[in-house]
């Protein structure tokens, strides 16, 4: 156990800190980002330098730090082994299957900042800041306000389960979020204005999620059909005729079978309002394992900030159209995941720590701005529909 505060644990912190500083001083203030930047990178600085013992670890945890380390030794890089057909074939060996992208970034992790636990957690710390940059740039395409984008950056970057989870535990469900958020925004920018390398990117995101958790995709794909539905616009069937495509990509790569298989399998739709709450809910505060006692706080604020969290979600869908695209993947994905026990824990609904967020912030701010004596409007800057929802847009620029 690595518990001594060393060189290679402080250089990792300070790259963390300056990668961290400069992503959010895209969205805050210098001083702002430093500080902000600071607090996330001191977590795990501290707790690896004095209190890490192993008791916050996982069986999964160690096991994809065992894949990074055993190709490292081997002589690859994150390039090579993906070019090299033998280190491929290993990749893929030692992940059990075609989950293996997660293993591939511990491998990258520990190329460059070595061979220690904390070097995936750090660059999953570098992940949250991205996925922070994204959640911006979709209040941005709805026109909400700079100091609401900014207060919900702040929020989102000092979240408790953001940080519980990417400051201690070397897990894969911090990638899988940034990725998700990544094709929402992709998804949401192409209404605004209509370009091939976005299209591109969306492609790469929903590519890279079948390579992690490739259930995940058809989620995705499903929620941008019932978006459509709701919002009859000539962009909109666009996107809809652009995402379909990857359907049968998803089966000629046998995704379409392994769903079949090893989803269906799972589905158990006895009791299905009570694994629904369950998933909300989880964990009770007063139930928690001590190796999960990381999650004691966060699981007291997630359970105080529920009915908020729901009446924000009812604002949002009421006053924002845009916010409807990840309101609609969010339900779509606790009803899923409420048939499958094995999806149940708070660890899988992490992917939708942001837009949890999201529905809790928005609440908060309504009630800061009624004590300030604004109207939620003014306060949050967005107007009654969006420019890309009006009837009579065009379809390109």
């Amino acid at each position: 156990m690595e518990t001594a505060f060393t060189p290679g644990l402080l250089t990792t912190a300070l790259v963390a800190w300056l990668i961290s500083s400069v992503l959010s001083a895209r969205v805050v203030s210098k001083t702002s980002a430093v500080i902000l930047a600071g607090i996330r990178a001191a977590v795990p600085l501290v707790y690896f330098s004095v209190f890490w013992d192993g008791s916050w670890t996982f069986l999964d945890d160690f096991r994809y730090i065992s894949h990074g380390q055993a190709l490292l030794e081997q002589g690859y890089t994150p390039v090579s082994v993906l070019l090299d057909p033998d280190g491929f074939s290993h990749l893929r060996a030692l992940a059990g299957g075609s989950h293996f992208l997660y293993s591939w970034w511990n491998l990258t992790a520990m190329y460059f900042f070595g061979p220690h636990y904390y070097s995936p957690v750090f660059m999953n710390i570098l992940l949250t800041f991205v996925a922070g940059l994204l959640l911006e740039g979709i209040l941005k395409h709805g026109n909400f306000a700079p100091s609401y984008r900014k207060a919900f950056f702040v929020f989102f970057m000092l979240h408790w389960d953001v940080v519980a989870w990417s400051s201690f535990i070397n897990l894969k469900d911090i990638l899988v979020m940034t990725l998700t958020a990544g094709s929402l925004f992709l998804l949401i920018s192409l209404q605004v204005r209509f370009s091939l390398p976005k299209v591109l990117g969306l492609y790469g995101c929903v590519f890279l999620l079948l390579w992690i958790r490739y259930y995940v995709p058809v989620i995705l794909l499903s929620t941008a059909v019932v978006w459509a539905l709701f919002h009859r616009t000539a962009r909109l069937r666009l996107l809809v005729t652009l995402t379909l495509p990857i359907l049968p990509i998803l089966l000629l790569l046998d995704f379409g079978s392994r769903i079949d298989s090893e989803i269906s399998a799972l589905i158990y739709t006895e009791e299905f309002s009570f694994n629904l709450i369950r998933f909300a809910l989880s964990p009770q505060p007063w139930s928690i394992d001590p190796s999960y006692s990381y999650l004691v706080l966060p699981s007291i604020l997630h359970w105080i900030l529920v009915i908020p969290a729901l009446l924000g979600s009812i604002h949002l869908w009421r006053t924002s159209p845009l916010s409807r695209f990840p309101l609609i993947y969010l339900a779509g994905t606790m009803l899923l995941y409420s048939l499958i026990p094995e999806l149940q824990g708070p660890r899988h609904r992490l992917q939708l720590a942001f837009i949890l967020a999201w529905m809790q912030f928005d609440f908060l701010w309504s009630r800061l701005a009624a004590a300030a004596g604004l109207s939620p409007a003014r306060a949050r800057g967005e107007p009654t529909r969006p420019a890309w929802d009006r009837p009579g847009v065009p379809t390109a620029r």
